[in-house]
């Protein structure tokens, strides 16, 4: 699901520079949360210091 979501994401919105960190359908309703990220930031050190990778 989070792989279809990254996708449709940079598609439909490729200036939007938030990542999605998870997502899920509790109690029927989509919920996704995202990480704001700055120009130059380093994803890979970031999702590894959250602990994603």
């Amino acid at each position: 699901m989070t792989d279809g979501l990254v996708e449709y994401k940079k598609t439909q919105y490729p200036d939007d520079r938030r990542r999605i960190l998870v997502c899920g359908i509790p109690d029927g309703k989509v919920r996704v949360e995202l990480l704001s990220a700055a120009p130059g930031t380093d994803s890979i050190w970031e999702f590894k210091l959250y602990g994603l990778v």
